[in-house]
């Protein structure tokens, strides 16, 4: 791989992608990539590590990468909070940072691997976003990515990835979004407007559904994640007459409801964190959790606000080894990988 590629591992709950960006003429170019479901009983979380490296090992193989590679964590796995300090000049602001880090993080500096990233800046004070994560999961989880060839280098957080993306969508736009990122285990809500920005993750996604499926049908959670798939995807016709049409549906209402619920409290706390912030104009959803059909629907009806959905693909140039059609089906999937592309 050229020195002037990024190679970029995502690294979600329930599915992994790699991609290698480039960069030309001011656009980002999609050079390589490969998305893989991740293999393991999805209630046991011991399983996640190993199902990484042996994903990451056929990807691999599949697209010959290698070198030095940026790790994307999912939020779930990480600590965030979002500090303001006044506007300084560069050198000054890395030290009130670490100084903040030290006030914020509620572990000594040293257990812990730590960054940050300035989101907004109005010259008077600049929000930080710090992430955080303990320094021995840190290093299981450097130490499953870290393949033969495979050099991880830095790691970043996939709910900053989110604000990215968009960023690189909209460049110049301050209109008041909420992006919805909805993944297996946990989902990202970045709230992006005028006054700022405010980050949350959720500890509710695509699998809590799945485990709901479970207790109602009363069948396994592997056995449930396959029936779960395959009714919402439309892999599998069930007639309505079918006794596991009516569980499945209201089953998946139950989890739109709390979903929406979720939303409905982070925009509260959104709002209370200052007055000068204001209510989301609109929800943009991603993720493929929020590919569940009616979601969009569902949150207009219950939120009474404009849902659409953010694809982030629409912003890369896709290179000629690329397979245009993966990207089309994975377009959603690909928030994290694009937004560490545009940095």
């Amino acid at each position: 791989m050229s020195s002037s590629r990024k190679l970029v591992i995502n690294c979600g709950a329930s599915q992994m992608s790699v991609a290698a960006f480039d960069s030309k003429a001011g656009k980002l170019v999609l050079e390589k990539f490969a998305t893989r479901n991740l293999e393991y009983d999805y209630a046991n979380e011991d399983g996640w590590l190993p199902a990484v490296n042996g994903a990451l090992r056929e990807m691999s193989s599949e697209l010959r990468f290698g070198g030095v590679a940026t790790l994307i964590i999912p939020g779930y796995q990480l600590l965030t909070k979002l500090i303001k300090i006044p506007h300084v000049d560069e050198a000054k602001q890395q030290q009130i940072i670490a100084f903040e880090a030290q006030q914020s993080i509620p572990y000594p500096l040293h257990e812990v691997a730590w960054g940050s990233q300035v989101v907004d800046d109005d010259g008077v004070e600049s929000e930080v976003i710090l992430i955080a994560m303990k320094l021995d999961a840190a290093n299981r989880f450097c130490n499953a990515a870290g393949i033969p060839g495979v050099k991880p280098q830095m790691l970043r957080a996939s709910s900053l990835m989110d604000y990215n993306a968009f960023r690189l969508a909209n460049p110049e736009g301050r209109e008041h979004t909420l992006l919805v990122n909805v993944g297996g285990r946990s989902t990202n809500l970045t709230f992006v407007g005028a006054s700022g920005v405010f980050l949350r993750n959720v500890s509710y996604g695509g699998n809590n559904l799945t485990q709901m499926l479970a207790d109602t049908l009363g069948t396994t959670f592997a056995q449930a994640e396959r029936a779960k798939v395959d009714f919402f995807s439309g892999q599998t016709g069930f007639s309505a007459d079918d006794p596991a049409h009516a569980p499945l549906q209201q089953t998946a209402q139950s989890w739109m409801r709390r979903l929406s619920q979720e939303i409905t409290k982070s925009i509260m706390a959104f709002r209370r964190q200052s007055p000068n912030n204001q209510a989301p104009q609109q929800i943009l959803l991603t993720g493929r959790s929020s590919l569940l059909p009616g979601l969009s629907q569902f949150l207009a009806e219950a939120n009474k606000i404009s849902v659409d959905y953010f694809n982030p693909a629409a912003a890369l140039e896709i290179g000629s080894g690329v397979d245009a059609q993966l990207v089309e089906a994975s377009a959603y999937q690909m928030t994290e990988l694009v937004g560490e592309g545009a940095r």
